[in-house]
């Protein structure tokens, strides 16, 4: 299912690397309405094809995640 979101990075990304390839981690906050406040939901993302983008996914740092769940 394809899914588009704005969010925020909760810590700076990390390189890892999973099944032998090199990728990067991070976790992000997106902000929900359940009614009567706001509450942040926390999703892991991990991307395997961008590791130039490392330096850029500092904590805090707004950005729009488009990918499959």
């Amino acid at each position: 299912m394809k899914t588009f979101f704005l969010a925020r990075l909760g810590k700076d990304a990390e390189q890892v690397k999973i099944a032998d390839k090199d990728a990067v981690k991070f976790n992000v906050a997106v902000d929900e309405w359940n009614g009567k406040e706001r509450v942040a939901r926390w999703i892991t993302c991990v991307d395997y094809h961008g590791l130039n983008v490392l330096q850029y996914l500092k904590k805090g740092t707004q950005v729009v995640i488009i990918g499959d769940l």
